[in-house]
């Protein structure tokens, strides 16, 4: 007597990065060996449950997107042409980025001044420098004698950033006859 015993398919995928900062965009490309002519169906589970139905996938080199901080640990199972199946794994890792809060849109007079504050990261870049006592810093003086929108770039300890724009109105000085 003989038994034959179908040749498992080998799982494997490759991702164009296993870390970064929320949210992450990761492409997963399948790199799996059938062992017979193809690959009958893929399986993908990202285990981000937060994404709701985009949990997983069927597709052999699908996108996820990673809203939340943490550490997701990527499954495929490939099933080959025979119907036998084998899994590969991969961790993800999101880190955190910063929630800035800026202060609110001020409106101003030709030649006044006002101070723009921000929080929640620990460092700040301010773009343009136009108008502006510093570039960086939570907390700027601003000199507008006309409409300007200002960007700011709040950074964390992981190196995570993310901007906020602050729009500032400027209106002329009435002149009193």
């Amino acid at each position: 007597l003989w038994k034959y015993i179908p040749e498992k398919p080998l799982a494997a995928f490759g991702c164009d990065t296993i870390n970064g900062c929320s949210p992450l965009i990761v492409n997963f490309t399948d790199s799996s060996d059938a062992n017979c002519d193809d690959i009958k169906s893929y399986q993908w589970n990202f285990n981000d449950p937060s994404s709701g139905a985009n949990n997983t996938s069927t597709s052999s080199s699908p996108s996820h997107t990673f809203n939340t901080p943490g550490v997701f640990t990527v499954t495929l199972i490939v099933t080959n042409c025979m119907g036998a199946m084998d899994s590969a794994v991969k961790s993800i890792t999101v880190l955190s980025s910063p929630v800035i809060t800026t202060s609110p849109n001020p409106s101003l007079c030709v030649g006044s001044i006002a101070t723009l504050t921000v929080s929640g990261a620990s460092t700040y870049s301010w773009l343009p420098a136009t108008g502006l006592s510093s570039t960086s810093g939570s907390s700027v003086t601003v000199s507008a004698t006309a409409p300007i929108t200002y960007t700011v770039i709040g950074s964390n300890a992981n190196g995570c950033s993310t901007n906020s724009v602050i729009a500032i109105s400027v209106f002329s000085i009435p002149v009193a006859n």
